[in-house]
């Protein structure tokens, strides 16, 4: 078995759940990043205030 089945297999299972990911990057690649996560499915969050990332602990699931 090659590496794409397993690949193909998880993003499936990432497409029907469409997580919420909070993101943590350098203000230069945030766009790019946010793009590619949009790509595979989820929902990316990019918040760099700390009333934001307290907001949404209670979102995420651990």
């Amino acid at each position: 078995m090659g590496i794409a089945e397993p690949v193909s297999h998880w993003l499936e299972q990432v497409r029907k759940q469409r997580p919420l990911v909070h993101n943590i990057t350098n203000v230069m690649v945030t766009n790019v990043v946010a793009n590619a996560l949009l790509a595979i499915g989820v929902y990316p969050v990019m918040a760099y205030a700390p009333a934001d990332r307290v907001a949404r602990v209670d979102l995420l699931e651990v």
